[in-house]
């Protein structure tokens, strides 16, 4: 048997020179100014250039933008009014978690790093971008481009505190989350292998789903990476439960099963596909109606890789 980790080692390889990721624009950005929110990613940065991690416009007074510049500060720049610097910069080759959190009522833009609330200055102005999109990676015209990875880039409708951003910054989310407005896992794909058809960054809410732009999807560099961001904890294979015949044709029985577990199966470009449950008696799962490939299954927190020939 073949044991390997599920897609949460997974992240999105953008190579500043072309690649960034386009979306419609979320609802709730619609009025920056009256809208409570918190943007989060975790980043691993590759070089240091003015380059924008997220940008979302809707007119050129109706905006927000994630920038990082030539010494790893990040900035926030909201409609023009708001526009913090951090004081502390970035670890290049690194991964590294960023928050920003705006509150309308306290009128507060507050920039995490690694969970650390930072001490900001004035970030000065923001060119613009264009209106009606959302992209990470660059700014909605594709200018100012971002090199390195990306994983785990939620948008809340809430302002997370403190002790809510450092709970979650190393691990994925368990749904459903209360203000999670979109939420993009980046665990699509097979890790550096050939991707040519998977150009969708997924929003777990299948709500405003990215499309990929001038990616190679091939190799180790502009494509789906297997570089995870995420603590050992939560990608580590956890061998307590196996499963055979792997490749499996009819289907696979999971082995180590002590009660009855729910269990969800994914394939490689992190789609569902099935749902149901085992258990130590009822523990063989059909899987003669599912395409060839390979399949990604939880049961409940193991996550385990299995291929269907």
């Amino acid at each position: 048997m073949n044991f390997a980790h599920a897609q949460a080692g997974n992240a999105l390889d953008l190579d500043g020179t072309n690649d960034y990721v386009t979306f419609s624009v979320p609802t709730m950005f619609n009025s920056v100014a009256t809208q409570d929110f918190t943007i989060e990613a975790r980043i691993k940065p590759t070089t240091f250039t003015t380059n924008r991690v997220f940008f979302v416009q809707t007119t050129t007074s109706n905006y927000v933008s994630i920038m990082i510049n030539s010494t790893g500060k990040v900035y926030a720049y909201i409609n023009g009014t708001t526009n913090p610097s951090t004081s502390g910069s970035l670890t290049l080759n690194a991964w590294n978690h960023i928050a920003i959190t705006r509150s309308v009522s306290t009128s507060e833009t507050l920039i995490y790093i690694n969970g650390v609330l930072q001490t900001t200055a004035s970030g000065g102005s923001t060119s613009y971008g264009t209106t009606n999109l959302m992209a990470i990676g660059s700014k909605t015209d594709g200018t100012q481009l971002f090199k390195g990875t990306i994983d785990e880039f939620r948008i809340w409708s809430t302002v997370r505190t403190a002790a809510q951003i450092t709970a979650n910054m190393d691990s994925e989310l368990t749904l459903p989350q209360t203000g999670l407005v979109s939420y993009y896992k980046c665990n699509q794909g097979i890790a550096n292998g050939n991707n040519a058809g998977v150009t969708t960054l997924n929003d777990e809410f299948t709500t405003v789903n990215g499309t990929l732009l001038n990616f190679a999807l091939t190799g180790t560099t502009s494509n789906w990476v297997g570089t995870s961001s995420l603590s050992t904890k939560e990608t580590n294979f956890n061998p307590s439960l196996s499963l055979t015949p792997n490749p499996a044709v009819n289907e696979i029985k999971i082995l180590g099963l002590k009660q009855r577990t729910d269990y969800k199966i994914f394939n490689a470009t992190g789609q569902f596909i099935k749902t149901g449950n085992v258990d130590k008696e009822n523990n063989i799962i059909e899987v003669s109606e599912l395409n060839k490939g390979i399949y990604f299954i939880n049961l409940g927190e193991e996550k385990m890789k299995f291929i269907k020939k």
